[in-house]
Order: structure tokens, then C-alpha cells, then sequence
């Protein structure tokens, strides 16, 4: 689940200095909607270039990153499937690879 919250951010300009000798300061205000979980965590995916590709133009092209494409899209995906959950013994199992042996001479 995920809690959308609004963040402020503020960017000063550069002073300026007046005519009178003050150095004047503006700040412009923006905001971003930031959506935040609760844990993030690296997902990696081999997809083809074509694809890979789409998803640079459309990053380019609305201004979103490559993440916000991919978990829009999963998000999409996976908003009509009822998907069961694995058994704990499985979700407790070590993945990737295995730790290199040490050799001694």
C-alpha cells in the first residue's frame, strides 16, 4: 500500500542586488506529489530494447521517472488478478547466488 503525500520545496534564486545596494532573495515554491511505501526494494527485469525504449520516450516525454512508468504499469497489471500468496517457508528462503567458496593455497 502506498500514502501519497504532498512535500514543499523551496528553491532560491540566486541574490540579486538593488539599485540601493540591498541584495534582495526570491524563493519560488513548488510542489511535488511524492507517493511513499512503506519499504522499497530493487526489482530487476530483462526486457527487449523496443521496449526499454518506450519507456525512455514516455519518461522524456511526461516528465516521470523510468520507476514511476514500470510501477504504474505493474500496478495496472495487477489490479484485476487475485494473486495468493506463497507459503512462509518459501518467502524465507535465500535467493540470488550463492557465496564464492574461499580456496587456500
Amino acid at each position: 500500500m502506498s500514502k501519497k503525500t504532498t512535500k514543499d520545496f523551496n528553491f532560491g534564486e540566486l541574490p540579486t542586488v538593488a539599485d540601493n545596494g540591498k541584495v534582495e532573495i526570491k524563493e519560488k515554491n513548488f510542489e511535488k506529489e511524492i507517493e511513499t511505501t512503506s519499504k522499497l526494494v530493487k526489482l530487476s527485469a530483462e526486457v527487449e530494447e523496443d521496449l526499454r525504449e518506450k519507456v525512455n520516450d514516455y519518461a522524456y516525454q511526461t516528465g516521470l521517472t523510468q520507476t514511476e512508468i514500470v510501477v504504474q504499469a505493474l500496478e495496472l497489471y495487477f489490479s484485476d488478478k487475485k494473486v495468493v500468496a506463497r507459503p512462509q517457508r518459501i518467502k524465507e528462503r535465500k535467493v540470488g547466488r550463492k557465496p564464492k567458496v574461499l580456496q587456500t593455497l
